[in-house]
């Protein structure tokens, strides 16, 4: 049975991956941040928020899975196999996403005159950092967590994914760029990852 110690998750994050920028913020400039109401009603408004229960029985707002199908993977000797059948795959209730993109322009200078004259050429891919913290869960410790993600990095091709985040900027596959495995001193039980991404399409990866 998998023993579930009590833990503070903003805490974690903030020896994980230091966010802690909010906390550095003194009284007097959280006072000045903070506006200032007369009197004003709220009105409860009913919304379609993706939810799921989480491996610990909490409500998940906008989870984020990796669909299960068939994707080729690398060996641990770094050699292409066959598509590999994977399971699809939940992350954990503490997950931290965020989302950039570019755009490609061409800057024009004007003649006789200030500045330039801009065209929009494209849309660049997202870019996607995924923070997340593998603790122990019912059916599944820490070291279980980071033993599927281990497994998800070998993949080498268009992973397809689902949630709201994603799919409200038109993201269905990502390819992952970048993985990291840190540790936390004296908590052999949190396990960090960060995960960098792209979205992607299939033909990019296929060649069709």
């Amino acid at each position: 049975m998998i023993e579930l110690p009590d833990f503070n998750i903003k805490q974690l994050f903030i020896q994980a991956f230091g966010l802690n920028a909010y906390d550095k913020i003194s009284l007097e400039q959280k006072e000045s941040f903070e506006p200032k109401f007369e009197k004003i009603e709220i009105n409860q408004v009913r919304t379609n928020l993706e939810t799921v229960q989480s491996p610990i029985g909490t409500p998940m707002w906008k989870p984020i899975k990796f669909l299960s199908g068939n994707y080729k993977r690398s060996s641990l000797t770094g050699e292409i196999n066959d598509p590999f059948g994977y399971p699809s795959f939940v992350f954990p209730a503490a997950t931290l996403t965020e989302f950039s993109r570019s755009k490609n322009i061409i800057r024009t200078p004007v003649l006789g005159g200030s500045g330039t004259v801009k065209e929009l050429y494209s849309l660049d891919d997202w870019q996607i950092r995924i923070r997340t913290l593998c603790i122990n869960t019912p059916g599944r410790n820490a070291l279980e967590w980071k033993k599927q993600f281990l497994d998800w990095e070998r993949v080498i091709d268009g992973i397809e994914v689902e949630g709201d985040l994603f799919s409200e900027k038109d993201i269905r596959y990502i390819v992952i760029t970048d993985f990291n495995v840190n540790e936390i001193e004296g908590n052999p039980w949190v396990v960090p990852i960060e995960i960098t991404a792209e979205s992607t399409t299939p033909f990019e990866l296929d060649g069709n």
